[in-house]
């Protein structure tokens, strides 16, 4: 598990994956996504410098090799320097693992996240993507519990099949995954990081398939689990709230509706999935239906934007 835990790990698996499928001409640029792994702090300054010259309005990222919801990370923008903070953490990073990821940051237009699983015989179970809400820095902020490309452009759609099922190529990304945690003798619950990234208009879209492997229970599991308490049709979002977000957590829950269920399952209301007066941080809430908009709080408002209903 811990070497799957490590960032450079996906990176390889992304690596072989890309020379597989290099006629693919919806997975994005090799040089984009693989990025490059370097072992010393001048060395990745180097490398991002070098990421934003080439295209201006680009940022870079710098990843640890043990990170996760991202965090773990320092996002460069065009003319930033490195902060004592940021250098302190890339320095002690350095000293934890020997190496760093650097890598375009990409312009997002979705984020995916694929919950699996390794059976003891080596096959693998999934039942497709999910759409990952995000913070602007790609921190996770929850799920929606529909169709993974619901609500993206129609431009965006069609550039997503110009090339042939874009689905097909989450599914061979996923089984990749697991042949490869299989070999290494991992069997169990695993989770597939994904996302679409470009333009909309005009539309020039691109597939990353695998941004991170992550050997355990994910956030997506949670979110598949409880979309089956969810009316077919209906749609719901799960997410952890977070305080800095909606003040007083246990005063913000008492507004919230009860859920609503229907003959079929949930089909309206709030769902609170811990103590409200327990909690401090983060409370975690199913919202169903129309109620999705009471979490149009802070930066998880942000990141629903339009929801459109289901067809």
């Amino acid at each position: 598990m811990r070497r799957w835990s490590s960032k450079l790990a996906s990176r390889a698996l992304l690596q072989s994956f890309l020379r597989d499928h290099a006629d693919d001409r919806l997975l994005g640029p090799p040089d984009a996504l693989l990025g490059e792994v370097v072992t010393t702090l001048d060395a990745a300054l180097a490398a991002a410098d070098a990421i934003r010259a080439a295209e201006p309005a680009r940022a870079a990222l710098v990843k640890a090799p043990l990170s996760a919801s991202g965090r773990h990370r320092v996002r460069l923008l065009v003319g930033e320097a490195l902060s004592p903070g940021q250098r302190g953490f890339l320095e002690g990073a350095l000293g934890q693992a020997g190496a760093l990821w650097v890598a375009p940051w990409l312009p997002r237009l979705r984020d995916m996240g694929v919950p699996f699983e390794v059976l003891p015989s080596g096959q693998v179970r999934e039942d497709g993507p999910l759409w990952m809400l995000t913070d602007p820095k790609g921190a996770y902020l929850g799920h929606v519990l529909g169709p993974a490309d619901l609500g993206l452009s129609a431009p965006v759609r069609r550039a997503l099949h110009a090339h042939g099922p874009w689905l097909e190529r989450v599914r061979a990304a996923v089984r990749a995954a697991g042949a490869a945690l299989a070999e290494s003798g991992y069997a169990g619950p695993a989770g597939l990081d994904v996302f679409i990234y470009g333009r909309e208009e005009p539309a020039q879209v691109h597939l990353h398939p695998l941004v991170e492997v992550n050997p355990r229970h994910t956030m997506g599991h949670v979110a598949r689990r409880l979309a089956r308490a969810v009316a077919p049709g209906v749609l719901a979002v799960f997410a952890p709230v977070r305080a800095r977000d909606a003040g007083d957590l246990a005063k913000w829950a008492e507004a919230l509706p009860p859920p609503r269920r229907g003959e079929r399952g949930l089909v309206s209301g709030v769902v609170r999935l811990a103590d409200p007066t327990a909690a401090r941080h983060t409370l975690p809430v199913l919202a169903v239906g129309s109620s999705i908009e009471l979490l149009r709080v802070g930066a998880l408002g942000a990141a629903l934007g339009p929801l459109p209903t289901p067809a």
